[in-house]
C-alpha cells in the first residue's frame, strides 16, 4: 500500500473544446492527489495524508471528500482539428 498525499487544490479536467480553447471543468467534491509516497513526512494543514491502492498516480486521481475514497479524474475530451475551409478562387502558379 501507497500513501497518497491530499491538497486541498480544485481538481479539473478537459471537458469540452472552444475551438482551440479548453474548457474546464472542476470535480465537485475533488481534492488533488499531490505526491504518491510509499513513506509519510510531515506536512502542513489543511494537506495530509491517506493510504491508498499502489495504482494510484498524482493528478490522475483525486479524494473526493464526501466519501472519503480516492477516485479515477474523469478523462480529458481530446482536441479535435477543425475542419479547413475549401479555398475558392486560388490560382496555381
Amino acid at each position: 500500500m501507497n500513501n497518497a498525499l491530499i491538497s486541498t487544490e480544485a481538481v479539473l479536467y478537459v471537458s469540452s473544446w472552444n475551438g482551440f480553447t479548453p474548457v474546464y471543468t472542476t470535480v465537485p467534491n475533488g481534492q488533488r492527489v499531490a505526491e504518491v509516497s510509499s513513506s509519510q513526512f510531515p506536512v502542513a494543514p489543511p494537506m495530509f495524508w491517506m493510504v491508498c491502492a499502489d495504482d494510484v498516480v498524482a493528478d490522475l486521481f483525486y479524494y473526493d471528500s464526501v466519501t472519503n475514497t480516492i477516485q479515477q479524474t474523469p478523462p480529458s475530451v481530446p482536441r479535435v482539428n477543425p475542419e479547413q475551409p475549401i479555398s475558392t478562387g486560388t490560382q496555381t502558379l
